[in-house]
């Protein structure tokens, strides 16, 4: 199994899953910084890599890859990011956003994944809390993991391992619906 994420820190919203992945992707080289962040950009990035895969090692994740895609990018450019995941490897179980997000990279990696992965099985998450309550009160999920306390607990904990996002992670998890993690098959 792999889990494809738009950034890091949208693994987090996978927690029922990263014990089991084989693979982590990230894709984009950012996203989610307030306006005016003070780190330079590069650097900002390097910090975000480390906060992702301190995160995957307490998870136990070990094979983990940022492609790195800058913005602004091209249509061109994500799909050949995404096309170099699948040449080197066949996935049976391929976890990426489904592309019904406000975020437009979630909307853009959600189209890409399904256009080059050859799974039988391709699931969907969203990350946005308003997207998901709206869309799971419409489109029933295929797969509900419900966290034990101890889990969620343990999810929270993760989160505030991003500290280049304190400003709104550990607000976003801490909501009730993170307690319970939804995934919707795509093919």
């Amino acid at each position: 199994m792999v889990i494809i994420v738009p950034h890091q820190d949208d693994e987090i919203f996978c927690y029922s899953l990263l014990r089991k992945v084989e693979k982590l992707i990230v894709v984009f080289k950012g996203g989610g910084e307030p306006k005016g962040y003070i780190l330079d950009p590069e650097e900002l990035y390097k910090r975000r890599c480390n906060e992702t895969l301190k995160t995957c090692e307490e998870m136990g994740v070990k094979d983990v890859s940022f492609l790195g895609v800058q913005r602004p990018y091209t249509k061109e450019d994500l799909d050949v990011a995404i096309r170099s995941v699948f040449e080197r490897k066949h996935f049976d179980i391929v976890v990426t956003t489904l592309p019904i997000e406000n975020h437009p990279d979630h909307i853009a990696l959600g189209k890409a994944v399904p256009r080059f992965c050859s799974a039988d099985e391709l699931y969907g998450f969203i990350v946005h809390t308003k997207t998901l309550v709206d869309y799971s009160n419409k489109v029933k999920p295929s797969e509900i993991f419900e966290l034990t306390d101890e889990e969620y607990a343990h999810k929270i904990r993760l989160a505030n391992n991003y500290k280049t996002q304190k400003h709104f992670l550990p607000n976003v998890i801490k909501r009730k619906v993170y307690k319970t993690e939804l995934y919707w098959r795509m093919r």
